[in-house]
C-alpha cells in the first residue's frame, strides 16, 4: 500500500528518535586508531556536505521541500520523521531513493549526510557520498571499489592499521563505512543487472539514489531493501521557495489554475524551480514564461532555463565574460565524464601527445640544469669560449636522451592504463607507513636509472669520439672496434651507477613515506595545492639523496669493476659534479612523469590555455564556477550541478 506523500525540508531539522541503529555494530571491531579516524571522517564529510548546501543555495531564498511517497513497507516511523531517521527505522539497513531527473535526489543525499552525523553514535558507521558513475562491478566488486574511492578522494585512506591492511580497507571491512550511492542510472550502459545482483549479494548497507525509468528497466529487483520515490514540487512549496516580489504571483496563479499545464509539469522538480528563480530573477520577468508562442511545450521551456543559467549565474560576476564562461564550460562538458579530477584533465589528450610532452619537459629542464651547472666548470678549466660551447654541446645532446627514457617509461605505464593520482603521503622518519612496496619502487629505480646510465654512455663516449677537440681523451689511432667496445664498458658501467643510485633513492623514500592525516580537507583546490608542495619538497629531496647516492654508487662500481672490464678512473669532483646533475634531472623528470602535479602542469595548465579551451586562470574559474553554484564539488572532484545542465552544454 502506497504511504501518504511525506517532505524533507533541505535544512536541519530537530526531530528526535529512539531506536537503535543495527548496521552491524556488533561486527565492528574495537580498534582504537580505526574508531578515531570514523570520528574525523564523520566529521569531514560534515563540513563538505555544509559547504555543498551553502553553495548550492539550498537556504535562499528558503528551503524548497523534497516530497516522497513510499514504494514499500518502511517500518516504524513518525509523521515528521528525516530522511535519516526514515532509513534508521528500516528492517533491511537498505534504501532505494527514485526519482525523475532534477527530482532532489543528490540534495536528499546530502540531507541524509548532514541528518546522519548529526545524531551519529560513536558505534554507528559514517555515511560517505558516492558517485557510481564510475564503478564498474564488471571489473571490481562494491568493497573494493569502495576501498578504491576512499583511497582517490580522501587523505590519510592509505595508513597501515594493525593486520598490514589500509585503513581504507579496515573502514570497509569492519563496517565502518555506510556508503550512500549516488547515481545508479549513470553506470555505464550494460551494467545494470550486474551491479544490481552485486547490490542484493552484498552484506552491506547502503541508501541509493537512480532515476524511475533506469531503475525499472533493470531485470531484477534489490532483495531486502526498502524503496521511496520523490514526487513532484507543489504550488505552495513554490509560493514558499520563489522570492516574495510579486512578480511571480502571475506564474503562481497559472500553475495553481492549471496544475497539470506546461508550466506546472516543468517546475515540479527542484532543478528546474531553482533554475526559473535564478534565470528569472534578473533582467527578464518571470511573466515571460507565460509566452505560449516562445515555449509552446515543456521540452523549449526547459532549454529556456537550461540555457539561460550559465548567463545568469555569471551576471553579476566581474571576473569572467558569461559568453567566454559558456564556452569554457563546454569544452568541459563534452569531456563526457561526470568526474572533473584536476589530474585527469590532462589524460584526454592523446597518449603521443602526454609522451611527447614528457620528453619535451624533461628535455629543456635537464638541458637548462646541464648548462647551469657546467658552463662554469667547463669555463673555468678552458675558458670562456671553449667552456660554452662544450657545455653547451654535450647539454644539447644529454638533454634528449634523459628524455627519451623518461618518456619511454611514461609510455609503458600509461600503456597499463596506470593514472598518476595526487600524491597523500609525505617523507617522515617516524610516524605510520602507507606500506608501499618497496620491491615495486626499488625495481623502478633500477631500471630507470640504467636506461638513463647507458644514454649517458653513449653520449659521453660518441661526443669524446667525434669531438675530441673539445673533451679529448681519445687517441688519434682509435678504431670502429675500439669504439664499440669503449661504448658498451661505458654504457654498463654508468648504467650500473645510475640504477644503483635509483633504487637506492626510491626505495629509501618508499620505506619512509608517512600518509597525510585524514582531518585534511579533500577539496579539489586544497589537494591541488598539497599536491604541488609535496611533489616540490620530494623533489628537492631528490637532488640532494641522487648526488650523495651516485658518487657513493659511483665509488662501489668502480671498486668492484675497476680492472675487470677496463681501467676505471675515480674523479671526486667529476662524479660530484655529474652527480649533481644527475639529482636535477631525476628531480625535475621525476616530478613531471611520476606525479598528479607535474602532469597536471605539462598537459593541462597550459595546452588547455594555449588551445582556448581553458582561461589560464583554470583553477580559479573552476572554483568561481563552484562558488556560482554551476559546479559541485564530490570528494576531490568537480561535477555539473546536474547531468541535464551537462548534457546541454555539451550539446551546444
Amino acid at each position: 500500500m502506497t504511504e501518504p506523500s511525506k517532505q524533507f525540508p533541505i535544512r536541519a531539522t530537530t526531530s528526535g528518535f529512539g531506536s537503535v541503529l543495527k548496521l552491524g555494530a556488533v561486527g565492528r571491531r574495537r580498534n582504537g586508531l580505526v574508531n578515531s579516524q570514523a570520528e574525523k571522517l564523520a566529521e569531514t564529510m560534515s563540513r563538505h556536505c555544509r559547504r555543498e548546501e551553502e553553495n548550492r543555495g539550498l537556504y535562499d531564498p528558503g528551503p524548497l521541500a523534497v516530497r516522497w511517497r513510499a514504494r514499500t513497507a518502511l517500518g516504524a516511523g513518525k509523521e515528521e520523521d528525516t530522511i535519516a531517521d526514515v532509513y534508521r527505522n528500516l528492517p533491511g539497513e537498505r534504501l532505494v531513493v527514485l526519482g525523475e531527473p532534477g527530482s532532489g535526489k543528490t540534495m536528499l543525499t546530502i540531507r541524509f549526510v548532514q541528518e546522519f552525523v548529526r545524531d551519529r553514535a560513536a558505534s554507528d558507521p559514517v555515511p560517505v557520498i558516492f558517485s557510481l558513475a564510475s564503478w564498474d562491478p564488471a571489473r571490481l566488486s562494491l568493497r573494493d571499489w569502495l576501498i578504491e574511492r576512499l583511497l582517490r578522494d580522501h587523505t590519510g585512506m592509505d595508513a597501515q592499521v594493525p593486520g598490514g591492511t589500509s585503513l581504507a580497507a579496515e573502514l570497509v571491512e569492519d563496517g565502518w563505512i555506510l556508503p550512500v550511492l549516488d547515481g545508479f542510472d549513470e553506470i555505464a550502459s550494460g551494467l545494470h543487472d550486474r551491479a544490481l545482483e552485486a547490490l542484493s549479494c552484498s552484506t552491506l548497507p547502503w541508501l541509493l539514489t537512480s532515476r524511475l525509468g533506469e531503475y525499472e528497466k533493470a531485470s531484477r529487483p534489490l532483495g531486502r531493501s526498502a524503496a521511496i520515490e520523490l514526487s513532484g514540487v507543489t504550488a505552495a512549496d513554490l509560493s514558499a521557495y520563489l522570492p516574495d516580489t510579486g512578480e511571480w504571483a502571475p506564474v503562481l496563479a497559472e500553475i495553481e489554475a492549471h496544475p497539470e499545464g506546461r508550466l506546472a509539469k516543468v517546475l515540479r522538480t527542484p532543478l528546474m524551480a531553482s533554475l526559473a528563480r535564478k534565470v528569472h530573477s534578473g533582467a527578464e520577468s518571470p511573466s515571460a514564461l507565460l509566452d505560449a508562442k516562445r515555449f509552446p511545450d515543456e521540452a523549449t521551456t526547459e532549454e529556456h532555463l537550461l540555457g539561460g543559467f550559465v548567463p545568469a549565474a555569471y551576471r553579476d560576476c566581474r571576473r569572467w565574460d558569461p559568453d567566454d564562461a559558456r564556452r569554457w564550460l563546454g569544452h568541459l562538458a563534452r569531456l563526457g565524464t561526470r568526474d572533473l579530477a584536476w589530474w585527469e584533465l590532462g589524460g584526454v589528450v592523446s597518449r603521443f601527445r602526454r609522451i611527447a610532452s614528457v620528453v619535451v619537459a624533461v628535455s629543456l629542464l635537464t638541458a637548462l640544469f646541464d648548462w647551469m651547472i657546467y658552463m662554469p666548470v667547463y669555463s673555468a678549466e678552458s675558458g670562456m669560449a671553449k667552456g660554452v660551447r662544450t657545455a653547451l654541446l654535450e647539454g644539447m645532446f644529454f638533454a634528449p636522451t634523459a628524455g627519451i627514457v623518461f618518456g619511454l617509461i611514461y609510455g609503458v605505464i600509461t600503456m597499463r592504463g596506470h593514472v598518476v593520482r595526487p600524491s597523500r603521503v609525505r617523507l617522515r622518519l617516524r610516524g605510520p607507513r602507507t606500506g608501499r612496496s618497496l620491491r615495486g619502487s626499488i625495481a623502478l629505480g633500477l631500471s630507470g636509472g640504467f636506461g638513463l646510465g647507458i644514454g649517458y654512455g653513449v653520449v659521453t663516449t660518441l661526443l669524446r669520439v667525434f669531438f675530441d677537440e673539445l673533451f679529448g681523451d681519445v687517441p688519434e689511432e682509435v678504431t670502429i672496434a675500439d669504439v664499440l667496445v669503449m661504448t658498451v664498458v661505458n654504457s654498463i658501467a654508468w648504467g650500473l651507477i645510475f640504477a644503483v643510485a635509483g633504487g637506492a633513492v626510491l626505495g629509501l623514500a618508499a620505506a619512509l613515506e608517512s600518509p597525510l592525516d585524514i582531518r585534511r580537507e579533500f577539496d579539489p583546490v586544497s589537494l591541488l595545492v598539497e599536491n604541488r608542495v609535496t611533489a616540490l619538497r620530494q623533489a628537492a629531496a631528490l637532488v640532494p639523496a641522487v648526488t650523495l647516492m651516485f658518487v657513493l654508487s659511483s665509488l662501489l662500481v668502480i671498486v668492484l669493476l675497476d680492472g675487470v672490464v677496463a681501467v676505471l678512473e675515480w674523479q671526486p669532483l667529476g662524479l660530484l659534479a655529474i652527480g649533481g646533475i644527475s639529482g636535477c634531472v631525476g628531480a625535475l623528470g621525476y616530478l613531471v612523469t611520476f606525479t598528479a602535479w607535474g602532469q597536471w602542469l605539462i598537459l593541462a595548465r597550459f595546452w588547455w590555455p594555449v588551445t582556448g579551451r581553458m582561461p589560464w586562470a583554470m583553477i580559479a574559474f573552476l572554483e568561481d564556477a563552484y562558488e556560482l553554484g554551476v559546479l559541485r564539488q564530490s570528494g576531490a572532484n568537480y561535477q555539473f550541478r546536474h547531468e541535464r545542465l551537462r548534457d546541454h552544454l555539451a550539446r551546444h
